[in-house]
């Protein structure tokens, strides 16, 4: 059977005429300069920030169901290349994964929001899991190293015990051994 790749091309539709921006499957669309974002979602409530987060998750995750079909079947190299296709259209970076034992971590590679944004990002990983898998998730920014920032998706106790750790200076990495050794990670 040939799986289909994530194909971009004609993804965007730009209507001169009318002056609109469109994307196949997702409704009409703005192109801003990442800072007018990024000073956006600064001036707004935390509350704000994730709700916008999750809203343009969940619209990510029906795009990227629409292009793979049966998401519950497609393994997970299959979701990232849909789910990072997606996000390089919009401009948020590059999309990896990394696994950690049962851990799920997303990596974002030159994202151009910075640190402000990292709770909209996290909140749009929960977005996308809510719509691809009906899981309700908390993603956390585990934090920043050169143009990488990690986001582990996991449950909410997990994610309150994560922020403990990252609060009292616990190293990514070490709280990541902490979780696969707790077993709940």
């Amino acid at each position: 059977m040939v799986q289909a790749k994530f194909d971009p091309a004609l993804a965007l539709k730009f209507d001169l005429g009318h002056g609109t921006l469109s994307q196949v499957g997702g409704g009409a669309r703005v192109v801003m300069p990442t800072d007018v974002l990024a000073r956006l979602l600064e001036g707004a409530s935390e509350e704000v920030c994730r709700d916008a987060g999750q809203q343009l998750g969940t619209d990510l995750g029906r795009r990227v169901a629409s292009g793979l079909g049966d998401s519950d079947q497609a393994p997970p190299e299959r979701v990232l290349e849909f789910l990072g296709g997606e996000m390089a259209l919009m401009g948020l970076g590059s999309l990896g994964f990394e696994r950690w034992g049962r851990a799920l971590v997303f990596s974002v590679v030159d994202s151009p929001l910075g640190p402000s944004a990292d709770g909209f990002v996290a909140a749009l990983f929960d977005g996308v899991m809510l719509r691809l898998y009906g899981k309700n998730t908390s993603a956390v920014c585990l934090g920043r190293v050169g143009k990488r920032v990690r986001f582990l998706v996991s449950g909410q106790s997990a994610a309150n015990r994560v922020k403990a750790w990252l609060d009292e200076g616990v190293h990514w990495g070490e709280i990541l051994s902490r979780l696969q050794s707790g077993g709940d990670a």
